[in-house]
């Protein structure tokens, strides 16, 4: 996924890269660890309070550092390349 905008008042884009393979010991696929995962870290930052309330992008409403944070604790390898851009 690529994203642009401001990093410390910069022009800024980051690359984020996701590369997994199957689970042998838990028999997850790759498929069923990156997009089924990803929905239960966003529920349970419901559940706890950690998004704002009501309806709302989930690009916008979820932390990304913690969500990212949360994605290496379940061993999903995410890759992250931050480039400046010319003002």
């Amino acid at each position: 996924m690529e994203c642009l905008g401001e990093k410390d008042g910069q022009a800024a884009r980051v690359l984020f890269e996701v590369v997994d393979y199957y689970d042998e010991e838990r028999q997850f696929s790759a498929m069923e660890r990156t997009t089924g995962w990803h929905a239960s870290i966003a529920a349970i930052m419901m559940a706890q309070g950690q998004t704002p309330i009501g309806a709302k992008p989930l690009e916008i409403a979820v932390p990304g550092s913690s969500f990212v944070n949360e994605m290496r604790r379940r061993g999903i390898a995410l890759t992250e390349k931050l480039s400046w851009l010319p003002s």
